[in-house]
């Protein structure tokens, strides 16, 4: 079955809160692919913090992965990560600690 890129927004029990983008035109078009209104942030820091935020999905470009992926488990959010998940080593065994710690999920 093909899903229309609207219709992956749309699954039943989830709900899209908030987008985010340095770019304000990706934000904008991010903004607009859903009906409702939703929050819109520029800073991922200030997206994390928002209470109405369960999971983040992050798909920025890999150098970002882990450092997200860090501050987000340690906000108490659930996260899921584009490949690859890092982009040393040494960040893989950081965001796993961290994900562990803070009892956070996490997928790829």
């Amino acid at each position: 079955m093909k899903t229309n890129r609207r219709d992956f927004f749309n699954y039943e029990g989830t709900r899209l809160v908030a987008v985010c983008d340095v770019d304000k035109k990706h934000l904008e078009l991010g903004k607009n692919l859903v009906k409702d209104k939703i929050a819109a942030y520029t800073d991922f820091r200030d997206l994390i913090l928002d209470k109405n935020v369960d999971i983040v999905h992050i798909a920025t470009p890999p150098h970002w992965h882990g450092i997200m992926s860090v501050e987000a488990a340690k906000a108490g959010k659930d996260i899921w990560c584009e490949k690859p998940m890092t982009r040393i080593f040494g960040g893989v065994k950081r965001v796993i600690k961290v994900v562990k710690q803070y009892g956070s999920m996490f997928s790829l």
